[in-house]
């Protein structure tokens, strides 16, 4: 994880700047922390430090510090309780529940001493405090629409200022408050005057109340279909529809997107209205969404989100995906590779309706030159929340970070990223037949086909994630019938065929990746790894969710799937995948 220190004068510049002085609050007088250096305990340090500053309500004025009890926020199945956070002083929990959708930013509480600082000494206790940290702030991320988070660290007597984001954090030296309590002082007035974007909101997404239209809409969606839509067609593949002569099949939805999407709208999950940008510069289309019906987990990297959406316009079901993508020089966007293979008339792929950065970038990449391998990152884009302001500071690593540490954590440049499609499709494992698995995958082998053979593209992550079941109305004897079809989705990491071997070479996904290039870690991508790829995912689906003649399935899984060798220090092919490939037979156990 790439954490790095920037020393307080630097930070204040660079995230919480002075906004015109016309614009300013007027600044507090000077806060006397002395009550807290008697603390006994760390639930006593938190109750007078959050007293203190509640108290002087000039200092961080508009929001306030709540701290919670024993009890979890109800939409919290994990149980998570951060020590304390500020919110906005009109909408603040009275409950004592830790309300994450209404968090500005964490406060969180140590006993003091180097041993309780996760930003100092050993690097396994650091990974150990950070992971903690990060555990809050990821579940921050996954119950609002956040590009950054602030956290103040407060450890006894000394307190650091901390910025996350999904390429990691940026903290402050250590200070004492108490000795000098008007550096914590001019952090929290001006946290108080930074507008929501620059505290982390998300400004593309739009939180809906209860009583607004849309929010209302979405509720009456997740009913049933609208006065003049078509009734809802049943999923099931061989399901029967019949039509009058010379009409043409109903543009319905069907049952199982309706019941996805009723399922995200839970009573306590925030809805937002997202931005998505279109090809007309500066315009954009509306979606409404609910729980992402797919997320992936932890704080760092692509943080990818999926939601069964609702399109503002046509009030229809469209899927639509959240992510941070990687923002370097020769890396495509998801979007403009669907256009190349749309333009290409490939088959079996998702139908675009729009997508585009959101000129929302990670920023750590401003703060610390990471080695690149010959690599640049992409210039970043005019207005960007990366390039608004020149950075005054470069950041620096602790004191124990060596060349090798350095050069594991290099800085990533992430760019905020949405696109929509039309199809809402089930996953893989809803297969029921041999026929159904043989089938979806033909005509995602089919699409692959077309993608290199006229697109000049190769997919670069073929998983059972990247497999999707389309049921498709199809028209049989004056009637139509549902057929599981297969699709192809997730080019994002898609590669030009012949592609030199680089820094930037698709990560695959380790199950299914071909056994020539989880050994030869440089080796460039080829046709033939692909085709490998499929037959491990129609293996792995056939092994453990049809029947077959693998009588110790979990071990099995996991021998030729998960296992791995590790060769000077470096994870390689598992012995058991290498084998069946080099020998073209697979034990079976």
């Amino acid at each position: 994880m790439s954490c790095y220190c920037l020393q307080s004068s630097d930070f204040l510049e660079a995230f919480l700047p002075l906004p015109p002085e016309s614009q300013r609050k007027p600044k507090p007088p000077r806060i006397d922390f002395e009550d807290v250096a008697g603390f006994i305990s760390e639930r006593d340090l938190a109750e007078r430090w959050v007293a203190i500053v509640n108290k002087n309500k000039s200092l961080c004025r508009g929001y306030v510090v709540c701290l919670p009890n024993d009890r979890w926020d109800p939409t919290n199945s994990s149980y998570f309780k951060v020590d304390g956070a500020i919110y906005p002083r009109r909408k603040h929990p009275t409950d004592g529940r830790p309300h994450w959708g209404r968090q500005r930013a964490f406060v969180q509480f140590r006993a003091g001493g180097p041993y309780n600082d996760p930003f100092d000494g050993a690097q396994a206790k650091m990974t150990s405090g950070i992971r903690v940290l990060a555990s809050y702030t990821a579940y921050a991320f996954a119950r609002q629409q956040r590009t950054a988070s602030f956290v103040f660290l407060i450890n006894g007597t000394e307190v650091r200022v901390s910025r996350w984001e999904r390429a990691g954090t940026i903290f402050t030296e250590a200070f004492d408050y108490v000795r000098d309590p008007g550096l914590l002082s001019e952090f929290l007035w001006r946290f108080s005057m930074l507008p929501g974007e620059d505290q982390g909101l998300d400004p593309t997404a739009l939180l809906l109340t209860r009583s607004h239209k849309w929010y209302k809409l979405m509720d009456k969606i997740a009913l049933g279909p609208l006065e003049g839509q078509p009734a809802d067609v049943c999923g099931d593949e061989g399901t029967m529809i019949p039509i009058p002569s010379g009409e043409h099949a109903p543009l319905s939805a069907f049952k199982y997107v309706r019941e996805k999407f009723a399922a995200s709208l839970q009573e306590d999950s925030p809805r937002y209205r997202v931005a998505v940008p279109t090809k007309h510069e500066g315009r954009f289309k509306y979606f409404l969404t609910g729980k992402p019906t797919f997320e992936a987990s932890g704080l760092l990297g692509r943080g990818t989100r999926g939601y069964i959406a609702i399109d503002v316009e046509t009030k229809c079901f469209v899927w639509l995906k959240d992510v941070w993508r990687p923002y370097y020089v020769n890396v495509q966007a998801e979007g403009i590779n669907l256009e190349t293979l749309q333009a290409a008339d490939v088959s079996s792929i998702p139908t675009m309706l729009c997508a585009g950065d959101l000129r929302q970038e990670t920023q750590m990449h401003n703060h610390w030159k990471p080695a690149t391998d010959g690599q640049d990152s992409a210039k970043a884009s005019e207005g960007s929340r990366g390039s608004k302001r020149d950075r005054p500071g470069t950041a620096k690593p602790t004191a124990r970070s060596d060349k090798k540490e350095r050069e594991q954590h290099r800085t990533r440049h992430l760019s905020h990223y949405r696109l929509v499609v039309s199809e809402v499709c089930l996953p893989l494992t809803d297969l029921k037949t041999p026929r159904q698995l043989v089938q979806v995958v033909l005509n995602c082998v089919q699409a692959h086909e077309d993608a290199v053979t006229n697109a000049k593209l190769l997919h670069g992550d073929l998983s059972i994630g990247n497999i999707l079941i389309l049921p498709t109305l199809v028209h049989r004897d004056g009637k139509y019938m549902v057929e599981w079809r297969g699709l192809l989705s997730d080019w994002e990491c898609a590669t030009p065929t012949g592609s030199k071997p680089g820094r930037h070479r698709p990560p695959g996904t380790w199950q299914f990746r071909s056994a020539a290039l989880l050994y030869w870690l440089r080796l460039p991508i080829a046709v033939e790894d692909e085709v490998e790829s499929f037959f491990h995912i129609i293996l792995y689906l056939g092994a453990r969710f049809l029947w077959s003649n693998i009588s110790h399935v979990r071990p099995f899984l996991h021998s030729f799937f998960d296992s791995y060798e590790l060769v000077k220090g470096t994870y390689r092919c598992g012995s058991k995948k290498m084998m069946a490939m080099q020998s073209a037979k697979t034990t079976i156990p």
